[in-house]
């Protein structure tokens, strides 16, 4: 209990602007955004993360790099929220590994043991080597014991030519796995050995979110032999979805090119570059390896113009291209019996701080979410903020001016609140003393 003499007036005044302040940040001010749409959830969904796809005609109204999206639960506050499936898997994260015995017989092969430390799961090793200009078959084996051996794959193939496009692959993709040690075979075929300095290995692919196949017609693909190029304009047949990947189907073989890839809403264009890259082919006797595909951001579009061109060499024939479309999504928590809305074209938002993580298994939460529908797109209307409070209602200035120092007048309630505290203990502590002085005198 407070001290009478306590002023309680200005406590009761400390907490109010305590709990306006907490108010100003909570509440979700809405001006800036110029759509919103309404999120649908059955009601017998339970408790736990959802996933909202975001298809191309509300993507394109975004920023690029979807960091105007918001959630806003039926009491008007921003739900935490995290937007994922906008990059294309990436192959980081890198598992270093212990290169602790390499046997070479000269001309032959060069056999390089790794020690991963335990037994994790892995999907490639990457070779690090500061020799160039090479072709070389790659055995892989595995073991538990550092003993006996496994096969995971014969046909490795890594590559650093300079001429006539720089390339340089020295990933070998495998089978998953779980073994400790891992045996590579370089098959040097008369060369001299590579000069390796390191092994990693690959963990597991992420996923790449939610992907759907798209249908594509061509309606161009001709040849430029003067610059030994070929142009390829397609149409995608459902614009609805965004588009992620683009794969070739060709018979060339023994090629690099440079690829282009552009995307328009009109066959005539203005194109929009997203991709630069290289495609290519290469054989070592009975042994290949190819890179036919590019993935990058997705990209709402109408049409795309791959352009495959290289110094040397003559134009690939491309016999068909593959598309699909990584749809991008926003992921949240949901509590049975709320509503949500979805903002988003906000040119100057700012990026959400610390999203969370997102869910594990994205395209179990995806499917556990089919029943979730987005509403019409409706403009949005901010409300008028309410000024019913006595001290906001006074002035328009004095209201504005109240609302915009919410973080310094909660520093100054908590400032007067503990001097209180200071002050009424101070207090309590003297009339004790004099309570001991008087008993003395006696």
């Amino acid at each position: 209990m407070l001290h009478p003499r306590v002023n309680t007036g200005a406590v009761v005044l400390g907490l109010i602007v305590l709990s306006l302040a907490a108010a100003a940040w909570a509440e979700f001010d809405s001006r800036g955004w110029r759509y919103v749409r309404q999120i649908s959830i059955p009601g017998d969904l339970p408790d736990g993360p959802v996933v909202v796809p975001l298809m191309s005609h509300i993507i394109e109204k975004c920023r690029p790099d979807l960091g105007d999206l918001r959630v806003v639960s039926t009491e008007g506050i921003a739900v935490s929220a995290a937007v994922g499936g906008t990059d294309p898997p990436r192959k980081n994260n890198l598992l270093p590994a212990k290169i602790y015995r390499i046997a070479k017989r000269p001309g032959a092969w060069t056999d390089i043991w790794i020690d991963k430390g335990t037994k994790t799961l892995g999907s490639g090793v990457l070779i690090g080597t500061g020799s160039r200009d090479f072709v070389r078959k790659v055995e892989v084996r595995g073991s538990d014991n550092g003993k006996d051996l496994y096969v995971i794959r014969m046909d490795g193939l890594i590559i650093d030519r300079k001429e006539p496009i720089p390339l340089r692959s020295l990933d070998i993709e495998h089978p998953l796995n779980n073994f400790q040690y891992v045996v590579l075979r370089i098959h040097d075929d008369g060369e001299p050995p590579l000069k390796i300095e390191s092994v990693s290995c690959y963990p597991p692919m992420p996923e790449h979110g939610l992907s759907h196949p798209l249908s594509v017609r061509m309606i161009e693909n001709r040849v430029d032999a003067h610059r030994s190029a070929t142009v390829i304009v397609a149409e995608l047949r459902n614009n609805d979805h965004p588009l992620s990947d683009v794969a070739i189907n060709t018979r060339t073989k023994d090629f690099v090119k440079n690829v282009v890839v552009h995307c328009s809403s009109s066959a005539s264009g203005p194109w929009n570059r997203v991709f630069e890259g290289a495609f290519f082919r290469a054989t070592s006797g009975d042994v290949g390896k190819e890179n036919l595909k590019v993935a990058f951001k997705p990209q709402a579009c109408r049409f795309l113009m791959l352009e495959l061109a290289g110094p040397s060499g003559p134009p690939v024939q491309v016999d068909g291209i593959e598309a699909t479309s990584t749809i991008p999504f926003i992921a949240f928590d949901h509590s049975r019996g709320r509503s949500y809305r979805l903002y988003y074209g906000n040119e100057s938002a700012a990026l959400l701080l610390s999203p969370p993580l997102l869910p594990s298994s994205i395209q179990a939460i995806a499917s556990a979410s089919s029943g979730i529908r987005l509403g019409q797109e409706e403009e949005n209307v901010p409300a008028p903020r309410e000024e019913s409070r006595t001290a906001m209602s006074e002035t328009k200035s004095v209201g504005l001016g109240w609302w915009a120092t919410g973080p310094a007048l909660l520093l100054l309630a908590l400032v007067i609140i503990v001097g209180i505290m200071v002050r009424s203990r101070r207090m309590r502590r003297n009339r004790r003393r004099g309570g001991r002085r008087l008993l003395d005198m006696s």
